[in-house]
């Protein structure tokens, strides 16, 4: 409810300049849809495909291309968080996306929401 309270509105003091959705690749299918809802916002956003290495062992394939052309503003990396596989890329991203926010909005500071999505598959 917080967090969709600011994303909400725009005029939030807490409202990002900027949004990283880490999202669990092995189920992707479920998890874009709240990347979808924060992409629409039109915030620049960084979508996190982590977990990768669970997707293909479970023999999915991501189509990161085809996710680029769906949401070519999006800076998208597949990371795999337990080896550090694109860490380095992902720390990168975020770091060159507050300095042109910074410098194109002239702000002091900037607010990133960083969104985890994980989703326990099996309760019983």
């Amino acid at each position: 409810e917080v967090v969709y309270d600011i994303l909400s509105n725009p005029r939030h003091p807490d409202f990002p300049d900027a949004v990283c959705v880490i999202v669990d690749s092995s189920n992707l299918e479920r998890n874009l849809l709240l990347f979808t809802q924060v992409y629409a916002l039109a915030i620049p956003t960084v979508l996190v495909l982590n977990m990768s290495d669970i997707a293909f062992r479970k023999g999915k394939k991501i189509a990161i291309e085809k996710i680029r052309e769906q949401f070519p503003e999006a800076n998208i990396i597949v990371t795999n968080a337990r080896v550090k596989l694109g860490v380095k890329q992902l720390i990168d991203i975020l770091v060159i996306s507050a300095a042109v926010l910074l410098i194109m909005l002239n702000l002091g500071s900037i607010n990133i929401i960083f969104l985890y999505i994980v989703f326990i598959l099996s309760v019983a």
